[in-house]
């Protein structure tokens, strides 16, 4: 397999997309699978109760992992603490919550098009954090892509409805909680393995979920779940909750950011093509044109960052170590 080193001096983006990127493209894919079992979930349980089932299944099957990335954790810095809680608590519990909301007021297709801010918000959490460059034409593509997603959360962009905007606003919180877990994550992947990450993430989460849902809905909360539910709850947190986050972290390790952005444009493919074979949803004119707009922009702002790399010969990664900040391996 090319070493990123050598990739990084060939001059061109494809040699960078080892196996590392491919694992990327698969989880991405593998999230998709979500909208099949979280919307069906969502029409019977409120979504703090689908996000606290979620995590409790996630912690019960890692536990192992997650014993033994408690023991590594306490050679974590302050820094490091600070990041797992962003991702535990933020991108993992709050998110997810924000998310399935979003999904019990609107188009649940266009709240997961919507996910595809994530890059966006990802490089400017890495500017503020980790002191990476932002591409000079960083806030065309901030505009560009705003416009995408407007056109993408509203089927008619001329009639906006208050329910559309509040699922649209839910979506857009998640995004933005998501994006924070990219950049912290890719901070921690350097001081833990990709799996204990992945355990240390849903076991932050759990007792954060736990806390939404006693709030939400009290002690009752807890024991409101129809039978028919469970299986459905079981293959939410395997399938693109486990599976899907163990492929993207041990994908990520080698990948860069750049083309981890591309790889990731595999999710809204899922998403369309489950959307229009299992529920027969289909995409207004002028959402085509945001999903176009939106998916373009991403895609252009990460090849753009990833010519940026090569021409000064900078290893992925790099920039990050000679911050003296964590870096991915």
């Amino acid at each position: 397999m090319t070493s990123r080193r050598t990739a990084a001096r060939g001059g061109h983006l494809w040699p960078t997309m080892t196996s590392g990127f491919f694992l990327v493209v698969l989880a991405a894919a593998t999230w998709g699978t979500d909208l099949f079992f979280r919307v069906k979930l969502s029409v019977t349980l409120p979504a703090p109760a689908i996000v606290f089932a979620e995590h409790l299944v996630l912690v019960a099957v890692t536990l192992p992992l997650l014993v033994r990335a408690l023991r590594t954790a306490r050679n974590f810095t302050a820094r490091d603490w600070v990041a797992i809680v962003f991702v535990g608590a933020g991108a993992s519990a709050l998110a997810t919550v924000l998310f399935t909301s979003a999904l019990e007021q609107g188009d649940p297709p266009s709240a997961y098009l919507l996910q595809q801010l994530q890059p966006l918000v990802a490089a400017l959490g890495a500017r503020w954090l980790l002191g990476e460059k932002l591409h000079g034409r960083y806030w065309i593509f901030f505009l560009a892509a705003v416009a995408g997603a407007y056109l993408v959360n509203f089927a008619d962009p001329l009639a906006v409805d208050p329910k559309s905007l509040a699922a649209g606003l839910l979506a857009v919180g998640a995004a933005v909680l998501w994006a924070s877990g990219t950049v912290f994550g890719r901070q921690l992947t350097g001081v833990i393995g990709s799996n204990e990450l992945t355990a240390l993430r849903f076991g932050v989460g759990l007792p954060v979920t736990a806390l939404i849902l006693l709030v939400d809905k009290g002690p009752s909360g807890f024991t409101s779940y129809p039978s028919s539910s469970l299986v459905g709850l079981v293959f939410l947190a395997l399938i693109p909750g486990l599976l899907a986050m163990l492929i993207y972290y041990r994908g990520l390790r080698s990948t860069p950011a750049a083309a981890a952005t591309i790889g990731e444009l595999a999710l809204p493919m899922s998403i369309l093509l489950i959307a229009s074979t299992v529920y027969g949803f289909t995409l207004t004119g002028t959402q085509w044109v945001g999903l176009i707009l939106l998916t373009g922009t991403m895609t252009y702002m990460g090849l753009a960052s990833q010519r940026s790399t090569e021409k000064v010969g900078i290893e992925p990664g790099a920039e990050v170590e000679r911050d003296n900040l964590v870096a991915a391996s």
